[in-house]
């Protein structure tokens, strides 16, 4: 049987930590034990980013300049030139 299902996060994101753990939250919801043939997901209502303030949270930039970085070595030297070390198979 095929399930889909969807959910908005509660803020607006562009960094790729913020997507996967939506994600698997929405994943972890779902899942009944068997086996999954494919998942994907997908954006909407996507725009340039923009920083938007948090009037409560605090202000760090560590995650905004990572993700700026990181970005900026795929595209000059190719998408697989950086990856998660828990990507890596043992």
């Amino acid at each position: 049987a095929t399930t889909a299902t969807a959910t908005t996060p509660p803020q607006p994101t562009h960094t790729d930590q913020d997507i996967f753990a939506t994600a698997w939250t929405l994943l972890e919801a779902n899942w009944n034990n068997r086996a999954i043939r494919l998942i994907g997901v997908a954006g909407r209502q996507l725009s340039p980013a923009a920083k938007q303030l948090d009037l409560f949270g605090a202000q760090d930039d560590r995650v905004e300049r990572l993700t700026r970085t990181v970005d900026e070595i795929r595209h000059k030297y190719g998408t697989d030139s950086l990856k998660r070390g828990s990507t890596l198979r043992k």
